[in-house]
């Protein structure tokens, strides 16, 4: 990973995003890092199959590749699982192996999806968002207290992206949740954590992001 001027998550470089795989365009699969080497393996039904493909020894990442997913972000995906093992790799009860989408997934009953925010260096950034498939109870292990139970941002991801992007360039709406938010946001970036932990004030910001946008920018 490297770094990008700003408040940012994860950072990728291009060549991290790049994945020395090929498949059909068409194919639907799942990556699987084996002994830290990616490989592919075709599936009919990428969200369930990742599962079965996550218990299999010396697997750490799998990622859920659906037909017609872009490459960039299937990259981008694989990418984050990876950072994800070893960002956790000192919380055992968090996990062993860590799942990912590009595409937003369809977990089963008992599991749950959690968006993340990711960026892209090239060289500009370009944020994009990721998806964590991982049990209930392992997501409120993570977070320390129960997931909502539909989170808001899902419904407007390109409205998260554009938030992330004003915070990082020090843009966001000068009204007070846009003041609000640039205080809470200090030396933080718009993590998984930080918009559950700050539910109604990322609600905020994200309506009078839009409105402001609509009408042209304001502040």
């Amino acid at each position: 990973m490297r770094s990008v001027g700003g408040a940012t998550g994860p950072v990728f470089a291009a060549a991290d995003a790049t994945l020395p795989l090929d498949w059909p365009i068409d194919e639907g699969g799942v990556v699987a890092v084996v002994d830290r080497a990616p490989r592919w393996l075709p599936a009919q039904t990428p969200d369930e199959e990742v599962l079965a493909v996550a218990s299999w020894p010396r697997v750490t990442a799998v990622t859920a590749v659906r037909p017609g997913a872009d490459r960039v972000k299937v990259g981008l995906a694989a990418a984050f699982a990876a950072h994800l093992a070893d960002d956790r790799r000192d919380r055992p009860e968090l996990g062993s192996v860590f799942i990912t989408g590009a595409d937003r997934p369809s977990p089963p009953a008992g599991w749950v999806r959690l968006p993340h925010v990711v960026t892209l260096a090239t060289p500009e950034p370009v944020d994009e968002l990721v998806w964590e498939i991982l049990p209930r109870a392992l997501a409120r292990r993570w977070l320390g207290r129960p997931l909502p139970r539909r989170c808001f941002v899902e419904a407007q991801p390109a409205a998260l992206l554009s938030l992330q992007r004003a915070a990082r360039s020090g843009r966001l709406v000068d009204t007070p949740a846009g003041r609000m938010l640039a205080e809470a946001l200090s030396g933080r970036y718009l993590s998984t954590r930080f918009v559950y932990d700050h539910t109604r004030l990322v609600a905020r910001a994200l309506r009078e992001l839009t409105g402001a946008e609509a009408g042209g920018g304001r502040g």
